[in-house]
């Protein structure tokens, strides 16, 4: 690899600069006291939701890949930009930046929050045509 680090193929697209403002600030945040998910992630959304450049998904994606080191997994199923839309065509989450399992179809609630996340986003365009032909 030449020394360069690698980067999650969902940050292709933020600037290098960006991501070093990001990585500086979460190196500085008390991330590793959080208890819950939830808190690391209103933390880490807190320390660099606000860098341009640095949207929901990228803040989802950073306190996702910190909480599996400190055993910390979401309880809720979190919404960005494909997860909503995935959401949105099963008719629910308009407005919302997060669901409970419980909202779901039942199909969806033998999965754990994460892997749902992972299908809303992954299968959105499929979601929608079945919701468009029921």
């Amino acid at each position: 690899m030449n020394g360069r680090k690698r980067r999650h193929p969902h940050q292709y697209r933020i600037p290098h600069a960006q991501l070093e403002k990001a990585r500086a600030g979460l190196l500085s945040a008390d991330l590793a006291s959080a208890s819950t998910f939830d808190e690391l992630y209103r933390r880490v959304a807190e320390t660099i939701g606000s860098i341009e450049r640095i949207g929901e998904l990228a803040v989802y994606d950073t306190a996702f890949q910190i909480g599996a080191f400190l055993r910390l997994e979401p309880d809720l199923v979190y919404l960005h930009r494909g997860t909503r839309d995935g959401a949105r065509a099963l008719g629910v989450g308009r407005g919302r930046t997060s669901l409970t399992v419980d909202e779901l179809p039942p199909d969806f609630r033998r999965l754990r929050p994460y892997e749902i996340e992972d299908c809303l986003c992954i299968y959105k365009r499929e979601l929608a045509k079945v919701a468009l032909q029921g």
